[in-house]
């Protein structure tokens, strides 16, 4: 489970294929990251995926997942920033929402404006996934968690940063057309699933 408080971003340093079932990212690791925390099969949350450590190195991880999690993400790329999170603990401070760290889809960025005090995003989402969105309802982009602004047809919304999210996040680096993998917050998907079904209407999660 995950807060969607993002601290830390690493770099993609490497993706092998090892098996049909099973594929490796490796991760450099930033200072403010102590590895000396983690542990085999420990998870750590990577720009809104949950993913099991498969070896420790002096300031890098190896993380698996399957090719087929992979084909469905963004943002995995060979030197590509990527936000980090730790799982949450018994006893942790909490200042976020819940978060599972498994994703329901990607977004894509079609506009990216800066305002006074804060950068403002526009995405577009498949249009099956329009019931999801909600204004002011929450969901998690790239693993941070963000309040959804403005709702509009044809399946966009918009959400705003402000510097410090920007700073500390690899939005600062998010442009039109790139994509972000997006979790919709678990009660707006259970509502939407149960008004779906009673409608006889077809529930793409």
């Amino acid at each position: 489970m995950f807060s969607g408080i993002i601290r830390h971003t690493g770099k993609v340093m490497a993706i092998k294929l090892v098996s049909a079932s099973k594929t490796m990212l490796q991760l450099s690791i930033p200072q403010s990251f102590s590895l000396n925390q983690f542990k085999f099969n420990d998870s750590i949350g990577v720009i809104g995926l949950c993913l099991s450590i498969e070896e420790i190195g002096d300031d890098f991880l190896w993380l698996r997942m399957t090719p087929q999690r992979l084909a469905l993400s963004a943002g995995f790329e060979l030197g590509n920033i990527v936000n980090l999170e730790l799982t949450l603990k018994v006893g942790d401070s909490f200042n976020g929402y819940f978060f599972s760290g498994i994703t329901d889809v990607t977004a894509e960025v079609i506009a990216r404006d800066c305002l006074d005090e804060a950068t403002k995003f526009t995405f577009l989402l498949p249009r099956e996934y329009a019931d999801y969105l909600v204004n002011n309802g929450l969901v998690a982009l790239n693993g941070a968690v963000l309040t959804i602004v403005e709702v509009f047809k044809e399946s966009q919304f918009s959400v705003t940063m402000l510097p410090h999210t920007i700073e500390w996040t690899n939005f600062r680096y998010l442009e039109s057309g790139m994509k972000v993998n997006l979790e919709f917050d678990a009660i707006t998907r259970l509502v939407v699933k149960q008004l779906r079904t009673r409608l006889g209407m077809s529930v793409p999660l």
